[in-house]
């Protein structure tokens, strides 16, 4: 796949980044955000698309550096993808639970009427232990549109909270939701199974 631009523009070699990652090449894509980041040093989206390639990678470490980075720069939506990746990192070594709650406030705060940054707050609340607090997210995200698979992070707060029966009602509705339209999500994949362990689903 050729550069069709200017092969000296970062923009150029940033946007090959993301067509090799859709084609399912990541160590290509990787290479080409790399070259948009020598290129130039405050191209934010490179930053931001590189983080995320490192986080579905596994390289969380390199992720967190590279979307710091990209909130550095100012890029709108690395908050709330950080805020995830301290809530719900996959390696717990990697979570900051009060931070990740600091930075989803300012996402949301940045956009209100985002249900993904309010199920982020959500899910940092909760990894923060904040139980209630987690419940009004999802409370905000109901006024907005249906939680989806927001009701995982709800089902496991309900049960914190001894509501048992809710907690398996909210589950029940994740399940189904997730079977309709995000079955094949990794991410809410393992929100799913957290969701069965702590609930003893089988």
């Amino acid at each position: 796949m050729a550069v069709t631009q200017d092969p000296k523009s970062a923009g150029a070699w940033s946007n090959r980044g993301i067509a090799h990652r859709l084609l399912g090449e990541p160590d290509k894509a990787l290479a080409d955000y790399d070259q948009a980041i020598e290129l130039d040093k405050q191209f934010a989206s490179a930053w931001h698309n590189r983080g995320l390639l490192h986080y579905h990678q596994g390289r969380f470490g390199k992720a967190e550096a590279d979307l710091s980075q990209a909130i550095e720069l100012k890029w709108p939506t690395s908050r709330e993808w950080l805020a995830w990746l301290l809530a719900m990192c996959p390696d717990p070594a990697y979570r900051d639970a009060r931070r990740a709650v600091e930075l989803a406030k300012q996402a949301v705060a940045a956009n209100p009427k985002d249900g993904k940054c309010l199920h982020t707050l959500a899910c940092a609340h909760y990894r923060a232990g904040d139980y209630k607090l987690t419940v009004a997210a999802i409370d905000k995200i109901k006024t907005l549109a249906k939680p989806g698979d927001g009701w995982f992070v709800l089902a496991m707060a309900q049960w914190q909270l001894g509501n048992k029966d809710e907690a398996r009602q909210c589950y029940d509705q994740a399940v189904k939701y997730m079977d309709s339209y995000h079955s094949n999500d990794m991410e809410i994949r393992r929100c799913r199974a957290e969701a069965a362990e702590l609930l003893g689903v089988k």
